[in-house]
């Protein structure tokens, strides 16, 4: 399965580590980068196994990323948060488009 990202995930990415370090997630830039090395990691490994093939209940997602948008949940172990994967699959090609990265801290009140 080819596994792609989105230019705004990509972006999103090179970031993350270090908000998370800036916020004080973590005390060490290091383990904060293990960290979301750890979600991307089980990105490429599981989303095959993954596939929920749900949209969101609301509307929001919909209106941004467009009908066809599924996602998928993560609990990376020995974490509280529960990070959200949103998503295209394109059948025909085998291939996932990354769209959008959030956890349920942040956007759970529009997912659930």
């Amino acid at each position: 399965m080819n596994i792609k990202f989105s230019q705004q995930v990509k972006f999103f990415i090179q970031d993350w580590a270090l908000v998370l370090f800036e916020k004080e997630y973590f005390s060490f830039y290091e383990t904060a980068d293990e960290y979301v090395s750890n979600i991307i990691d089980a990105i490429h490994d599981s989303i095959i196994h993954k596939f929920l093939w749900q949209s969101p209940q609301q509307d929001y997602f919909k209106l941004i990323y467009g009908e066809d948008v599924k996602y998928i949940k993560y609990n990376i172990p020995n974490s509280r948060t529960v990070w959200y994967v949103f998503f295209e699959y394109d059948e025909m090609e085998n291939a996932v488009l990354i769209l959008y990265i959030t956890n349920g801290q942040k956007d759970a009140h529009r997912i659930n």
